[in-house]
């Protein structure tokens, strides 16, 4: 049985997530973009008191512009309607007539989205020595301006000697890793060192387990460095106050498949016959 109530690092009681591994409702596109930005934030925080003082860790921005007729548009871009449609404006539905009917036309600028990543850099010539990202659902939108400029930059670090390590902790959208490692994944991490390319290292991830501790490569590797995925996630949950942001009486977003969906009703009536 989950334990609802505990006790946190700063003191207070708390309330973690009532799933074991990935909290799927933490998928909301209108939670991402929060939850992205702390996860970053802890998992660079996690790294610095494992590094010598060699070492320093960054986080950075990858900056690519985004329209409204993207197809990552819906997944970075609020939905600002008032209840018109493109049809309803301009008709006036009154006695008095309307000259002209007002041209439905994009008025405001292109929209710069900034997504953050993980630097470690050398302290001596401040060369890059690994990068981490955590997937956006933009991401995984094939053909979005998200998509392209994330591929550009994966391409970019993996054809040189930095390791690279991604993180997808989303079931939508498509992957970019091959379907044999990750077919019945529902998330995955995956660890590319430079000297096992173009063979890479990945966790397959299905939604009742435990995140794993991934070992996390740099291109000088005198340093022992890991990441447990786990802690970090649960961290940011209570630092985030999710408990109080998510309604878990309604269903994620994306939906669980039956038999996710009846397993998730189990995990939660369990969370709360513990509370109670």
């Amino acid at each position: 049985m989950i334990k609802w109530l505990k006790r946190s690092r700063l003191g207070a009681s708390v309330t973690p997530s009532p799933f074991p591994g990935m909290d799927p409702y933490l998928e909301d596109p209108r939670l991402w973009p929060s939850l992205h930005t702390r996860l970053i934030t802890v998992i660079a925080d996690t790294f610095l008191p494992q590094l010598s003082e060699d070492y320093y860790t960054l986080i950075e921005e990858r900056v690519y512009i985004g329209d409204a007729d993207d197809p990552g548009a819906p997944y970075i871009v609020p939905d600002v309607s008032v209840g018109q449609s493109e049809r309803d404006v301009g008709t006036g539905g009154g006695a008095a007539a309307v000259a002209e009917e007002p041209l439905i036309v994009v008025t405001l600028p292109d929209r710069e989205i900034r997504e953050a990543y993980v630097t470690i850099r050398d302290r001596k010539n401040h060369e890059l020595v690994a990068v981490v990202e955590v997937l956006s659902p933009s991401n995984r939108i094939h053909g979005s301006a998200g998509w392209r400029n994330y591929v550009s930059k994966r391409e970019a670090v993996t054809s040189s000697a930095t390791p690279f390590v991604e993180i997808d902790l989303l079931r939508g959208g498509e992957r970019l890793i091959p379907r044999q490692a990750s077919r019945r994944a529902d998330y995955l991490v995956h660890v590319s060192p430079a000297w096992l390319r173009p063979k890479g290292q990945v966790w397959p991830i299905r939604l009742p387990d435990r995140l794993p501790t991934v070992p996390i490569p740099l291109k000088t590797p005198v340093e022992k460095l890991s990441l447990d995925l786990q802690e970090a996630l649960t961290t940011i949950y209570e630092r985030g106050g999710y408990n109080r942001v998510i309604d878990y009486a309604q269903p994620p977003d994306p939906p669980l498949t039956p038999e996710q969906a009846a397993w998730a009703k189990d995990v939660l009536a369990n969370a709360a016959g513990a509370k109670a």
